[in-house]
C-alpha cells in the first residue's frame, strides 16, 4: 500500500546535526526560549539564530 502512496518523504536535516536541543523539538513548537533558529536548506550547515520569540513559523520552498 505505500508504494501506492501520494506522498513522499525523506529526512532532509536532523535538527541535533545543528545543534538544536531535543528537549526543543516537540509536535509544538521547535524553537528554545528567546531564540529562533532559521535553517537555509542550501545552507543546512550553517543556521541564523536569532535573538527573538515567535508564536509560530511559516515554512516555504524556494
Amino acid at each position: 500500500m505505500a508504494a501506492n502512496s501520494p506522498i513522499t518523504m525523506k529526512v532532509a536535516l536532523k535538527l541535533g546535526s545543528v545543534e538544536i536541543n531535543p528537549q526543543f523539538i516537540t509536535f509544538t513548537h521547535v524553537t528554545p526560549s528567546n531564540s529562533v533558529v532559521m535553517i537555509d536548506m542550501n545552507m543546512p550547515m550553517q543556521p541564523l539564530r536569532l535573538p527573538i520569540t515567535a508564536d509560530s513559523a511559516l515554512m516555504r520552498n524556494c
